[in-house]
Parts: structure tokens; sequence; C-alpha cells
């Protein structure tokens, strides 16, 4: 019995040992160790004292967004937690909960304080200069002594310095406070420690020589003036300067009609450099300008400079001639050239049109050089289009847009003539023979603005047979309504009907008649033959681009008539005793030559008779 009770004493026993094991004690712990900020890359530790932690940080710190690093007790969790930004301009509390769920609350309190510098003993004036007339005038600094040389006629009585000195310093006087230099001026710098220094300044002047000759203005390059907007500063040069700023009086005075004139200030002048700046009107008309000065009582021109940024100026000029243009039209053949005054960077970025009323149509820019610009007109639009001479011209894309009158260089008005098909309504006979000629009358045959244009100098005449061009005839002469064409001895006989194709190369109806060519008589006997035709290269030392035909015999009194391509005439040509040669080629008669060597003939008239003395072309070096 005893030996069962002593067993159930120790089973007991080991059954509690072992519940005893498997549920481990809960720790109390509940302490912050450590409570840290990270500003600007530096770490600022906190004081923890019982449950208040106090921080101290740099003076600019934002308190209110602050992330604190906290580190604490094993086994603990707190709130907020570690790593979360809270506003620490008031006091904020933290809750620290150990594993047996027992708290401890800490206070937080951050201050700022301000870092603490080391004051500058730096005392030093780095610079002091003087503004004389807009021209700028150093000193020399040497130790404590600060020495400065201005032209004669300045006045020392009231001069205002611009001083520059040590970073934290004071100056006294202040700088830009006007002094008394005709007399030593003393200046005391006071460094951010109070200690001091003084300087003394001495200003003296002297004349600035001056060549003893007749004033001129010097050439004003473009790069002066261009860019340069209304009141804006502009500068030219003179080989003496020998009066006030006072007695000199200067003028802007335009080139070209309307001989506009404006009054410039006169800023300042630099007679070291020899040099007067003025300023430009508030506004002005762009293009080319020159000035007139007066110095005292000697009156003097610069040469001509051009101004491009106010407002655009318009020239328009012929096609080649460079006459006033008058008309223009319809058709992307037609092309004009100007002169836009304006800058020329904007130049390219500009779109341009032609505006009557409320419809704009826009200018094609083919062409652009510095201020010339070359212009394709615009197509016949749809719809009703009348012209007329009421147009303007408008450039779109700047600041604003500007619109100017659509006149030539002479003010003319320019009109604007809508292409149309040509029409036919007579001929002059319908019954002819080689030699004779045929006079068309109708409508829209030529457009003045294009009697300059090769390409496109000519109205045909087309002779057809069904829809088939037998002949093609060139005029003799021409207007808007009428042209003349000879019938050439290479035309065969037979009955054609006649289609009129304009200057710009629209083609009329087939008019209602039908012309009738007689069968030629004998060809008269040809004294002149062609030995050598050739197109010269266009790269050639000589006679380049040009046709030259080299006879059998000396031309003598054989009249040359013209030189005859499939399509192409030249007439005018240039005698010499064997041969003859053409004017210089535009590139695409020259191109059309070169590129297809065609057979030609040359129209001689001899003895009261015409032949032709046909070639084949080749090409020559």
């Amino acid at each position: 019995m005893k030996k069962i009770y002593a067993l159930c004493v120790l089973f007991l026993a080991l059954a509690c040992k072992k519940d005893n094991d498997e549920t481990p004690l809960l720790s109390s712990e509940k302490n912050i160790l450590s409570f840290t900020f990270t500003v600007e890359g530096t770490t600022y530790s906190s004081t923890i004292s019982n449950t208040t932690i106090t921080a101290q940080l740099p003076e600019d710190t934002n308190l209110t967004s602050l992330t604190p690093t906290i580190t604490f007790s094993k086994g603990a969790t707190v709130t907020p937690n570690s790593g979360v930004a809270q506003d620490f301009s008031k006091e904020v509390s933290y809750t620290v909960t150990a594993e047996d769920k027992s708290t401890k609350i800490y206070k937080v309190l951050v201050t700022t304080e301000k870092t603490p510098q080391l004051l500058s003993s730096e005392k030093n004036i780095l610079s002091f200069t003087f503004i004389v007339e807009g021209a700028t005038y150093s000193s020399t600094i040497s130790n404590t002594t600060i020495s400065a040389q201005l032209p004669e006629d300045t006045n020392l009585t009231s001069l205002t310095p611009t001083i520059t000195f040590s970073k934290g310093a004071t100056v006294t006087p202040n700088s830009g406070a006007a002094q008394d230099f005709s007399k030593e001026v003393s200046y005391t710098v006071t460094a951010e420690d109070k200690s001091t220094k003084i300087y003394k300044v001495f200003v003296t002047t002297e004349k600035t020589p001056q060549p003893n000759e007749p004033i001129e203005i010097g050439h004003v390059p473009n790069e002066y003036t261009t860019n340069k907007a209304g009141g804006e500063v502009v500068y030219f040069d003179v080989n003496t300067l020998p009066v006030k700023k006072e007695q000199i009086k200067v003028e802007l005075v335009k080139r070209s009609s309307p001989f506009d004139v404006y009054t410039l200030k006169v800023q300042k002048i630099d007679k070291k450099e020899r040099r007067v700046y003025v300023v430009l009107p508030p506004t002005y008309k762009n293009g080319e300008y020159y000035f007139k000065a007066t110095f005292d009582k000697e009156e003097v021109e610069s040469g001509v400079f051009t101004l491009d940024s106010g407002e655009i100026v318009l020239n328009v000029l012929d096609v080649i001639r460079f006459e006033p243009v008058t008309s223009l039209a319809t058709t992307e053949l037609q092309t004009f050239k100007t002169v836009v005054y304006a800058n020329t960077e904007a130049l390219k970025k500009y779109t341009y049109y032609l505006r009557k009323g409320t419809h704009d149509y826009q200018l094609t820019v083919s062409d652009i050089s510095n201020y010339n610009l070359e212009f394709k007109m615009f197509n016949t639009p749809s719809g009703a289009f009348s012209g007329g001479n009421d147009f303007k011209f408008v450039v779109k894309g700047g600041a604003k847009e500007q619109v100017l009158p659509f006149v030539n260089s002479e003010k003319q008005p320019i009109t604007i003539e809508p292409v149309r098909t040509p029409i036919i309504k007579a001929l002059s006979k319908t019954t002819l023979k080689a030699g004779d000629e045929l006079t068309v009358t109708g409508e829209y045959f030529a457009y003045t603005g294009m009697n300059f244009d090769r390409n496109y100098r000519f109205c045909t005449l087309l002779l057809m047979q069904g829809n088939e061009v037998k002949a093609t005839l060139y005029p003799s002469f021409k207007t808007p309504t009428e042209a003349a064409f000879k019938i050439e001895n290479d035309v065969p006989a037979g009955k054609y009907k006649v289609v009129l194709s304009s200057q710009i190369q629209l083609k009329s109806e087939p008019f209602s008649q039908e012309i009738t060519i007689q069968k030629m008589t004998a060809t008269p006997s040809a004294r002149l033959k062609v030995t050598k035709a050739e197109v010269i290269d266009e790269n050639a030392t000589f006679f380049r681009k040009q046709v030259m035909i080299t006879f059998n015999e000396t031309i003598d009194s054989a009249a040359i008539e013209a030189i005859v391509f499939p399509n192409l005439r030249i007439e005018n040509v240039i005698r010499y005793p064997k041969t003859i040669s053409s004017h210089t080629l535009s590139d695409d008669e020259y191109n059309y030559l070169v590129n297809n060597l065609p057979k030609g003939y040359v129209l001689i008239e001899e003895n009261g008779k015409e032949y032709q003395a046909e070639f084949s072309l080749v090409k020559g070096n």
C-alpha cells in the first residue's frame, strides 16, 4: 500500500513539471531604447528621461512631417509605428505594449535651435565702378586706396558709385549713394564680427584724345541693327567725337518713299570707343535707313543699313526685269518676286495670302534669300471669282496678323486676272499657203503679267487632224485678244481643225471652221546649208548653253529668221560670217535640247524667197 501511494505522488509531480515546462512566462518589458531623426542626411538622437523624449533639430527643420526611427524592448510593439511620419510641431504620444499586454506611454517633444555660425572678419571692397553717360568705368584698388579716372567733362561733385564688397559685410556710405568726388572720399567697411577697414577714394579726369579731322560715321553693319525692335538701343561709330552728348542730334531717315524721318534720343556716348548710342523709335516700318547726325554744327550721314523687326513692308516687283508689276494671273505658272522687309528667320516660318473681302488665297513660296522672296500664284478658285485690284497682302504666323496693301514698288494697286480657257471667235482666212499669215481673234490668249517668263511667253496655234497635232505655229504678234501666225514651209498641205493653246497652256475648243493649207509650190534652191549644229555644254568656257550653227558659205545678205525645233523656236540670233548663235538658253530650253537632241531647221529668207536649212543637233563642249 505504501508503495502504491509513493508511485501516485511521483506521477503527480512529474505531470505538474511537464505543464510548467510548456507554458513560458510573458515579458513585461516595454521601454523605448532609442528615438532618432534623419534631417538632410544627418542623424539626430533624442534624450529619453523616464517617459519623456526630447530632441533638438536645426532651426529650418519642418517639424510638421518628420519620420522617426524607434528601437524598443524585444517582443514589444509601439504605436504609432517606427518610420511613420508625424507632426512634431506639437507633443506626440507613443504607446509601447509589452508581451504581457502591459503598456507604457511616452511623450515626445521636439524643438529647433539656431546653428551657431562663426562671424566673418572679411571687410574688403571688391570693385568700385562709375557709369558716366552710359559707359562703365572701373577703379584701381591698391590696399585701402581706390583711384579712378573719368572723362574730362565729368561732373565730379555728384557721382554715384556701384560697390561690391565682402559677403556679410556692410559699407558706409552705401553703394548707390551720390557723393562729391571732387575731393577725397572715405568708405568704411564693417565685417560681421564688427571689425572695420577704411578706404580712401580719389577720382580724377582726363581728356580723351580726338583726331583733329572732319567727323565721319563709319560703316553700320546690318548685324548692329537687325533684330532690333522699337525702343531698343543701337549704335554707330565715328572717327572723332570732340563734343558732348547734348551737342549731338541724330535722325533716322528711310531711304525710299515714303521718306520717314524719326528724331532719335541719344542715350549715351563713349568718347574712348568713339561710339554714339541711340534709341530706336517705339514703332517703325521695316526697310533700308541711314543716320543723319549733327555734331554741334557739323552734319554727316551714315551708309545704308536695314531695320527688320518693326512693321513689315512689302515691295512687289516684276518677274524678270524688276520693273513694277501691274497684273498677275491666277495660275501656279505665274510667279512674282518681292522684297519683304522682316526678320529673316521669321520670313521662313510665316504663311502668305492674298485677301479679297473675307476670303484668303494662299501663296506658295518658291524661293527665299534674305529679304527676297519669290511666290507662285494660286490657281483660279472654284466658284465665283472676279479678280480685281482690291486685294490685300496678308502675313500670318507672327505675334499678330499683318495686313498690307498689295501694291507694286510705285504704290500702284496690282490687278489679279482670273485665267480662263481661250476662246477663238474669228479667223482672218480659211485658205492659206506657205508664207501666208493667219490672224486669230478671240479672248484670253495671253496675260500681261507673264510677258517676260520665257517658259510661258508664247501662245501657240495647233493644227489638228482628228485628235492628233500635225503642226504647231508660233505667233509673230499677240495680245490677250489677237494673235498672228505664219504658215511655215514644213506644214503639210491639207485640212485642219484649229485649236489655240494660251500663254498658260490652256487649250480652246476646236474652232467651228476648218482651214485649208494648199500644196506648196517648188521650194527655192537653198544656197546655205548647215555643216554643224550643236548645243554648247552648260560648263563650257565660251558660248555655254547656246545653240551654235555653222553654214557651208558666208551668210552675206541672207536674213536668218529663226532656228526652229519641234517644241522650240529661237529668234533674234547673233550673226557671224559663217555662224549664228542663240541667246543663252533658259534651263528648260537647255534641258529640252540636251536630253532630246532633236532635228530642226534654220528658216532663211534670201532674194525674196524663204527656205529651210535642215540639221541634226549634237552636243558640243
